[in-house]
């Protein structure tokens, strides 16, 4: 993680749109590949990349896209936890990806603030979290941001390459 690089404060959130969907596709495909993190077990399989928007079109079901001077340059998002019934309070925090050049210039710390504070308002109770060991800064962003780490999986996300798993009470 870069520490030496100059704050961003120009990025921008907004809720995402159907004309966002191959941008963010290619975030989270190149994300996920940079990190050796592709196929079966991994969110790279994931039917919604493809179309994120249709994907998180309900009222808890939320996905945001990170914006640059106009252009699209990462996206989170947050959902029911998969396998879990509708009256449960715990949502998954979803595909937070960043392209290298916004990474370690606290846009990530201000977009996973600005996801948690709409998982309350979307009536969440606690976020869960499922990363890999080698997702090194995204590790370190999730711990100072109270997560902590639990010994076994909520939900099912099929994501079982996933070896780092999460939870925070919102």
């Amino acid at each position: 993680m870069a520490h030496d690089r100059e704050p961003d404060t120009t990025a921008t959130f907004r809720l995402i749109q159907p004309a966002d969907d191959a941008a963010i596709e290619s975030i989270v495909r190149a994300a996920l590949e940079s990190f050796a993190c592709s196929g079966p077990g991994y969110p790279s399989v994931d039917a919604e990349i493809s179309s994120m928007s249709t994907a998180y079109a309900s009222d808890r079901d939320r996905y945001f896209v990170v914006e640059v001077d106009g252009v699209v340059r990462g996206g989170g998002g947050f959902g029911r936890l998969p396998g879990t019934t509708v009256d449960n309070d715990t949502c998954e925090l979803r595909k937070m990806y960043l392209e290298p050049n916004l990474r370690g210039r606290g846009v990530g710390r201000r977009f996973l603030a600005f996801l948690l504070e709409e998982m309350r308002y979307a009536g969440y109770a606690q976020a869960y979290l499922e990363t890999t060991t080698q997702m090194e800064a995204a590790r370190h962003l999730y711990r100072s941001s109270n997560f902590v780490e639990i010994d076994a999986r909520m939900g099912n996300t099929g994501h079982n390459m996933c070896d780092w798993l999460l939870l925070k009470q919102l």
